[in-house]
């Protein structure tokens, strides 16, 4: 037995389980009942489900083994402080909390139960909304991280399925606590530091991928989950994971207003210091309806007229008090300034060819030239040059074209040597990300130390995945990995 049952009572019968609305990693969320009150109310159980066991005649938690002892602890202390860090955020927008207790030799707390639905179950049953109601609801979401951010806390797990719609008020909730931090005021470092983040793909920003990447307080962070958000109620789309952003891009903006394609684009940009820096940068944002780098066009005086036309005429300014005609003949005034709009004009058209003719030319050279390899924070990697016939490595086979020159095989070896430095250099920073990056390009050195990262965090599905592939690469250490997962019990 996992769950409790139904009909079970805490707090000498305070509250009464009806069913189970919910299960994670770490806890188990009930529908229960106020039995003094009458009321329904949601109540939230830490248990750790890879290590942890219930007592089925006391439904008291148990941990499997001693040595996982320390590291359950560890994960209840966090646990119960998620619960005193929503208590302390008394907002309209946000969840409240009503209670915290220890029973059942661990820990619960007692919220609100929402009776509505969730943003992303909304966009599944009736498609994308139309910006008015995306963007009245993204305020909502505004004003509750508003409050948050205030108590110098990161949500760190905004996302379509952590935002309600309150059924009786129409009102937007702001849920799931599970993943935040708070951060203390004078050092702005995080208190619980030694705890893996949580990441929910498409919705968290690259700094949650890499470890420590969110150990200092960072409005930035919940920012790029709301323009995640933003683009996915806007468009129905879920977002790729930022890891993969700059290689796959947001589907569907050319459809959206040039507003919503701004203000998407500047809160999920890469790195984090492009990013609007606060809530209040981020409502100037939305509120802004001018299109991004447009710039007004001016008028000198009265005196001075634009005639735009057609068929890409150039426009000219013409000074009206200028056009003099004597017996059908122009002024030597007005001929020295037609004069000098021709040329200029002139020039004006062999720049535009000459530029587009170079454009194109370039175009063409980049398709044939090297591919430049970057990670994500943007540092400039190796040049590893590419050509119709180069080798191409995947994650099941090897196709090689049996016309490849020996002068190619330099070139392929040269791309390796690159790829294996910049694994290196990886490693000894603990960049992720970019081993990520490597891995999704199908550097298969990359798949172990990427598998052992994703265990350290907990994330088995994921070292399950990269391990398979380093075993069938032939990689070393891929089967230790696997055995580790067996014995987590992650394969049963």
């Amino acid at each position: 037995m996992i769950q409790l049952q139904s009909g079970s009572l805490l707090q000498d019968g305070k509250y009464k389980i009806i069913s189970v609305l919910g299960q994670g990693g770490f806890g188990i969320t009930y529908l229960a009942e106020h039995s003094l009150l009458g009321k329904k109310v949601a109540i939230k159980e830490f248990f750790y489900k890879d290590y942890c066991n219930r007592d089925e005649s006391t439904s008291h938690i148990t941990v499997g083994t001693q040595s996982n002892t320390g590291l359950v602890e560890r994960f209840l202390k966090k646990f119960v402080k998620e619960a005193q860090t929503i208590s302390q955020l008394h907002h309209p927008n946000i969840v409240e909390i009503y209670d915290i207790f220890s029973e059942n030799n661990t820990a619960y707390y007692v919220m609100e139960y929402i009776e509505g639905t969730s943003l992303n179950e909304m966009v599944k049953n009736t498609g994308k909304l139309s910006e008015d109601k995306a963007y009245h609801y993204i305020q909502k979401v505004a004003n509750a991280l508003k409050c948050v951010h205030k108590n110098h806390i990161n949500h760190l797990d905004v996302k379509p399925s952590n935002i309600m719609l309150r059924e009786r008020d129409n009102e937007i909730v702001l849920i799931d606590f599970g993943t935040s931090k708070q951060y203390d005021v004078e050092t702005n470092m995080a208190s619980t530091t030694t705890t893996p983040v949580g990441i929910s793909a498409g919705y968290a920003p690259i700094e949650q991928y890499r470890k420590g990447g969110v150990s200092s307080f960072s409005p930035e962070s919940d920012i790029y989950a709301l323009g995640a958000t933003l683009y996915k109620l806007l468009t129905g789309i879920t977002p790729p994971e930022s890891i993969a952003l700059e290689d796959e891009g947001l589907d569907g903006l050319e459809k959206l207003s040039d507003k919503s394609r701004s203000v998407i684009q500047k809160c999920m940009r890469i790195r984090k210091s492009e990013r609007p820096h606060s809530i209040e940068e981020f409502e100037q944002l939305i509120k802004s309806d001018k299109k991004e780098d447009e710039e007004p066009v001016s008028i000198d005086n009265e005196s001075t007229r634009i005639i735009s036309q057609e068929d890409d005429t150039i426009g000219e300014t013409i000074e009206e008090s200028t056009l003099e005609y004597e017996d059908e003949t122009l002024s030597n005034s007005s001929w020295k300034k037609y004069t000098i709009i021709g040329l200029l004009a002139a020039v004006c058209v062999f720049g535009f060819v000459y530029l587009k003719h170079n454009t194109s030319t370039n175009d063409t050279k980049a398709e044939n030239d090297s591919i430049k390899v970057e990670n994500v924070d943007g540092n400039a990697g190796s040049k590893v040059t590419e050509q119709p016939t180069r080798v191409e490595n995947t994650d099941n086979n090897k196709k090689v074209d049996s016309k490849k020159s020996p002068k190619e095989d330099v070139k392929q070896e040269k791309a390796s040597e690159d790829n294996s430095q910049i694994l290196s250099n990886a490693l000894k920073k603990g960049d992720y990300a970019t081993i990520q990056k490597l891995a999704n390009q199908g550097y298969a050195p990359s798949y172990v130390p990427l598998a052992k990262y994703y265990l350290s965090n907990n994330e088995y599905a994921e070292a399950d995945r990269y391990a398979k592939k380093g075993k069938a690469a032939g990689q070393s250490g891929a089967q230790a990995v696997i055995s580790t997962l067996e014995n987590l019990g992650y394969y049963d």
